[in-house]
């Protein structure tokens, strides 16, 4: 629980900041990733289920590539602090379960198609108008911690 208390308030921290400045801070993203590695350990401890923490590691590996794999497309988009806030996610949703990952980064893609289509819609934004993708990124993190079971149950139809 005290990882994810804290990834709430780095949330509210980011996403003002993101959508102030269009940036996320270095200071606040590089230091999140072994500060919840660290509140990690605790409960899988108390569990004894190694196995999470090594999936958490391995979905925040995945997660970064994918994020490092978008920075690089032709007018991807996506700049730096998408890219090193990745990896926090990526722990957090998969100590969780890898299905939390994906629902956590398609919803963030999702809230972050819908929030470009209001923008446009609103006029508040162009077509090449820059959108900062960190409060979707978190969102889709809050989303899948909240909703996944309840997703992925609907979608197999249980």
């Amino acid at each position: 629980m005290p990882a994810y208390l804290l990834f709430a308030w780095l949330t509210v921290c980011l996403v003002w900041i993101d959508i102030d400045v269009h940036r996320l801070p270095v200071g606040l993203t590089r230091p999140a990733l072994p500060a919840f590695a660290i509140l990690l350990v605790p409960p899988t401890i108390a569990t004894g289920e190694w196995d999470r923490l090594l999936t958490a590691g391995l979905c925040s590996l995945g997660l970064t590539v994918l994020y490092v794999a978008f920075a690089f497309l032709p007018g991807g988009g996506f700049g730096g602090g998408d890219v090193q806030l990745a990896p926090t996610i990526g722990l957090l949703l998969g100590w969780f379960s890898v299905g939390h990952v994906v629902v956590g980064t398609m919803a963030a893609f999702v809230v972050g198609g819908v929030t470009a289509l209001f923008l446009l819609v609103t006029g508040r934004a162009g077509r090449k108008s820059a959108m900062a993708f960190g409060p979707s990124m978190c969102a889709g993190a809050i989303i899948a911690v909240a909703w996944t079971d309840q997703i992925v149950g609907g979608l197999a139809g249980t």
